[in-house]
């Protein structure tokens, strides 16, 4: 079961449909948890310097 949602962009409506997918299909790939590395993410996001940001290629 996935939840479909209709939302406007740019003056169209698109649709979207989000499912447990996406979470299994990310730990298959990378062998991770999808909310554990949004949630680091968001932690050096909010709290890094833009100039010094210590993001590396694997965090985006």
């Amino acid at each position: 079961m996935a939840i479909k949602k209709n939302i406007m962009i740019d003056g169209k409506e698109v649709p979207f449909k989000a499912s447990a997918a996406v979470p299994r299909l990310y730990r298959l790939k990378f062998g991770r948890d999808i909310y554990k590395d949004f949630a680091s993410l968001q932690t050096n996001v909010e709290y890094e310097d833009a100039e010094k940001s210590g993001l590396d290629i694997e965090s985006l």
